[in-house]
């Protein structure tokens, strides 16, 4: 049976036989999710970092008319992260489909509902913690740079994201122990960490309170405290292969076209 009017040039046999024995390997490729908990943080307060032990213990962001306000800041070592997916995906052959952002109540008779903003700091190098050792596992700082930031100084930091928050939310205070979990869905933003992740070994962010809000968290891993913790997922990229095939695709569709017409 003719189908169609000219013969298909042999390239483009070859081309659609390639995408045909390629794609499958390809598509099957599995979705891949991989968490972290922070490696540094530090709550910086109008004079300076706050020291440990509760200035490891707790993470609070509060707002400018509070009695103490303060930023959060808290940084992923994403370096066995990438690895894990150039592994699992090939090398570069991956990107983020949704990023979740988990932070664990720690709450008092002070802790105040209202607006949170989450910035992406693009300076890695910047010192976040206090430069000490604490009292509670993956708190031991000592061997880091101690802070020189004050409330405040975020906003002359090298931001993500043209300078704009990658997520705002609303901290309502319930129960300490709750575990509050926000999706950073806008895909731009996605596209943005992941280009940055996959250039740098490091992900820094800071959590800055509206007016009036005092959202308290728990830092340390020690006696039921639990630092800021990431869940990436990332998916294939599309690959050349799958190029081929599409491209294979349309010069049959041409073909068949022409001889429709």
């Amino acid at each position: 049976m003719k189908i169609f009017d000219r013969p298909l040039p042999s390239h483009g046999w070859a081309f659609l036989l390639l995408g045909i024995l390629i794609a499958p390997s390809q598509l099957k490729a599995d979705i891949v999710t991989d968490f972290q908990v922070a490696s540094q943080w530090g709550e910086i307060r109008a004079d300076g970092v706050r020291l440990p032990p509760n200035g490891h213990r707790f993470l609070n962001s509060a707002g400018s008319t509070t009695t103490t306000p303060s930023d959060a800041y808290f940084r992923y070592d994403v370096s066995a992260l990438k690895a894990d997916l150039d592994t699992q995906l090939g090398a570069g052959n991956w990107t983020l489909s949704n990023v979740e952002i988990s932070l664990t109540q720690s709450n008092f008779n002070g802790s105040t509902a209202g607006g949170l903003r989450l910035f992406h700091i693009e300076d890695d190098s910047v010192a976040i913690t206090s430069g000490r050792a604490g009292d509670g596992p993956g708190d031991d700082f000592s061997g880091l740079t101690a802070s020189t930031l004050v409330y405040g100084d975020w906003a002359n930091l090298s931001l993500g994201n043209g300078g704009n928050q990658i997520l705002d939310y609303t901290f309502s205070p319930t129960a300490t122990g709750d575990v509050n979990t926000y999706g950073i869905a806008d895909g731009l933003q996605i596209g943005s960490l992941a280009n940055w992740i996959g250039a740098n070994d490091f992900l820094t962010f800071v959590v800055v309170a509206d007016d009036g809000t005092l959202a308290t968290y728990k830092g340390n891993e020690f006696s039921g405290r639990l630092p800021p913790q990431i869940r990436f997922t990332a998916v294939p990229e599309p690959s050349s292969a799958m190029t081929l095939v599409l491209a294979s695709a349309l010069v049959l569709v041409r073909a068949r076209k022409r001889k429709v017409a």
